[in-house]
Formats: structure tokens, C-alpha cells, sequence
């Protein structure tokens, strides 16, 4: 004889719901609400515990959160079950609040050695700082702290916009994207890479997963 148990499926969403009406969560949040003090130190965190209070007391305050780990993987575990329980990874980037900020190098201070797909990261974080969105979970480690960002007024006037039915020279965009430090390829594969075939240009910019098509 075999024994089937079925489980009701439970989201995300309401694992966290029960979770905000722990009394310990709720005093937590209190202190967010009310304290004067930047940090708050919370003890006897195990296994995903940590990110679980921090996503329950993000959905309980309008507010940002930064959140720093130790290590480049701790942020990468942390990251992914704080986007799994808000219910943000297959969101497209215009609707996502929770984001990575890494460094940009493959190796801590080898600054010769730079990972385009983490300046896209980056990237994604200032943009939406730009933006002076008051909502958004910001995920983090030292360092990647002490490398200089662009300022929100400078990114904002090296921001190329185009519309569709709108005509721009060709020349005029393979000149700028070689003054932004974007590289000539065959095919894109990657952020900060342009190619050119006949009258279409490929550009994987710094502010979207996916490349774009300019005809």
C-alpha cells in the first residue's frame, strides 16, 4: 500500500503575510519605523532566516533597504532568495525593486580585469537611484562599496534616447558609442559591445538584460 500526502501550494506572498504577524517581526520593523541609529544588529540568524526577516519588514516599510554581506557569494545566495520571496525574477527590469550591486571586477582589486555583466549590474542600481524611486532592496558586499559611481546629473546627460519613426545619423551613434568605450564586435554577446551590419546596429548597453536593435 502506498501513502500519498498532498500539501495546499504556498506562495511567496503568503508565507511572508504570516510571516510580517510574527510578534518579533513586528517589533523589529517598530524600531526600523522609529530609530535614530544607521545599523541594527540582529543575532542567532541561521540558514535563510536572515533574508526572511529582511524581506517580511521590506514589505512592511516604504522605505529603501541596503543590505551588506560579507562576500561576493553570500550577497549571490542572499540576492536570490531575496528576489524568490518577492516574487521578482521574472519581472522585467522597469517593475523589479530588488537588485545585486557587485563590484565591477571578476577579482577583488584587479581593476585590469572588468566583468561587463556586473557593470550592467551596476548600472541597473544607479539608474533606478536616478530615478529617486523611495522603494527598492539594494544587495550588496565591502567590495563593492569603495568603487566610484557616476554622478546622477552626469549619467543623465551621457544618456542616448531614441524613439521609434525617429531618423538619427548612423554615424552620429557609432561616434558616441565609441566615445562611451563601447567595442566594435561581429556579434554582441555582452554589455559594452555595438555592431554594425548595413543600416542595423546591435547595442548591448549597460541598461537592459537583452541587446538592442536599432534599423
Amino acid at each position: 500500500m502506498h501513502l500519498y500526502l498532498s500539501y495546499p501550494e504556498v506562495k511567496p506572498a503568503d508565507f511572508l503575510v504570516k510571516y510580517k504577524e510574527n510578534d518579533i517581526i513586528q517589533d523589529f520593523t517598530a524600531v526600523l519605523k522609529t530609530s535614530s541609529h544607521h545599523f541594527i544588529a540582529l543575532s542567532g540568524m541561521a540558514g535563510s532566516s536572515a533574508s526572511v526577516v529582511a524581506a517580511a519588514s521590506y514589505k512592511s516599510l516604504n522605505r529603501p533597504f541596503v543590505c551588506i554581506l560579507p562576500s561576493r557569494e553570500s550577497a549571490a545566495y542572499f540576492f536570490n532568495d531575496i528576489e524568490n520571496m518577492l516574487e521578482e525574477k521574472d519581472l522585467p527590469y522597469e517593475k523589479r525593486s530588488v537588485f545585486l550591486f557587485p563590484s565591477s571586477f571578476r577579482k577583488p582589486y584587479e581593476t585590469a580585469d572588468i566583468d561587463n555583466a556586473n557593470v550592467l549590474l551596476r548600472s541597473e542600481v544607479v539608474n533606478r537611484l536616478s530615478a529617486e524611486t523611495k522603494k527598492f532592496f539594494i544587495i550588496t558586499y565591502p567590495d563593492a562599496l569603495p568603487e566610484k559611481v557616476v554622478s546622477r546629473q552626469v549619467l543623465r546627460n551621457n544618456i542616448l534616447t531614441l524613439h521609434a519613426g525617429e531618423s538619427t545619423s548612423v554615424d552620429f551613434i557609432l561616434e558616441l558609442l565609441l566615445e562611451y568605450g563601447f567595442s566594435r564586435v561581429d556579434f554582441v554577446v555582452e554589455p559594452g559591445q555595438f555592431s554594425l551590419r548595413g543600416g542595423i546596429i546591435d547595442v548591448y548597453s549597460y541598461s537592459n538584460d537583452f541587446p538592442f536593435r536599432i534599423e
